[in-house]
């Protein structure tokens, strides 16, 4: 799960930068390259190792401006943007952990900053209409100052909200050799208007009967990756969960 918290060690990955490619498959294609990518080149994500299912569930609740700005600058295809999220894994073990994250996007290469709070925090300082600047010297939240910093300042520069929520179940694999080397296949894309992480159901489906194949990577991908894409005839695609969760959530009036 991108080395949340390392369970051995407890050290807190706080900044990644790389490379995401997407791809569009249909349930059948997703089980099928899923499989042969773990009995080859990859294995399950260390995370799912001893989990029943080889899955967990995503949950992140996104930030926008009143004039919605980050769903406006997807839309128009703004080469470098960014995104503000809250994000928590279900069936993870750390169901009661928030990350807040800044999303940064520069064409394919992605960048993420992202700090570690509890959940009580987060509804703490985000959803009861507190100022959430009294987080910066709180001792609960782990991860850099200058990233909580810079999230609290675009926060409130932009006059953030929470907006919506997009649920979704992943399948993570991770290179054999190289484990900064990962495929996520994520199925059952939903939205919700609603941005809570406590228990409900008021989702909508965002891309029904289809899964997103998402490769991450540092340098380049590797020949016998290549070979797969070709074989199954996979093309790259841009697809943003946030931009097509906003947008069914419009064509039903619940977000104006």
């Amino acid at each position: 799960m991108e080395q949340l918290l390392a369970p051995q060690s407890q050290k807190f990955v706080s900044h990644f930068q790389r490379f995401e490619f997407k791809y569009h498959l249909s349930p059948l294609q997703a089980d099928r390259i899923w499989t042969e990518l773990a009995s080859s080149h990859m294995r399950p994500d260390p995370v799912i190792a001893d989990s029943p299912q080889p899955r967990y569930s995503v949950w992140s609740i996104y930030f926008d401006s009143p004039g919605l700005k980050c769903w406006r600058e997807n839309e128009s295809g703004e080469r470098r943007r960014f995104k503000l999220r809250a994000r928590t894994y279900r069936g993870s073990g750390q169901e009661e952990t928030v990350f807040l994250e800044i999303k940064r996007k520069d064409d394919a290469v992605v960048t993420k900053d992202r700090l570690a709070l509890p959940k009580a925090l987060w509804r703490e300082a985000f959803l009861e209409e507190q100022d959430p600047f009294f987080l910066l010297g709180h001792p609960d939240v782990l991860g850099d100052r200058a990233v909580l910093e810079e999230f609290l300042w675009k926060h409130a520069r932009y006059a953030m909200r929470p907006v919506c929520l997009v649920a979704y179940d992943r399948a993570p694999l991770v290179g054999r050799y190289n484990e900064r080397f990962r495929v996520t296949v994520d199925q059952m894309i939903r939205a919700s208007a609603i941005p809570s992480f406590d228990g409900h159901d008021a989702f909508l489906p965002v891309f029904r009967g289809r899964a997103v194949l998402e490769v991450k990577f540092n340098n380049k991908l590797p020949h016998w990756f290549h070979r797969i894409l070709q074989r199954h005839e996979l093309r790259r695609v841009k697809f943003s969960k946030y931009y097509n969760g906003v947008s069914v959530l419009k064509q039903y009036r619940l977000i104006p």
